[in-house]
């Protein structure tokens, strides 16, 4: 896994194989998921989970959550 902070901010993540790929993008499903209608009370969160190299990935360079 590689983890790295542009210069926005925000901290990247990507996983450097198929395995890790696997795993981050269901705990990115289960944990990085907001209610992006309702943002009131929630905390700015600046992450990009990054499976552009895995072709089946769920997320691809999609910010996650960008609040404030």
């Amino acid at each position: 896994m590689k983890a790295t902070i542009n210069a926005d901010g925000f901290l990247i993540v990507q996983p450097e194989t198929d395995l890790e790929a696997y795993a981050l993008k269901h705990w990115a499903g289960a944990n990085l998921t907001g209610d992006w209608f309702n943002a009131a009370g929630q905390p700015a969160l600046r992450v990009i989970v990054d499976l552009g190299a895995f072709g089946n990935a769920a997320f691809n360079r999609t910010p996650v959550r960008t609040l404030g």
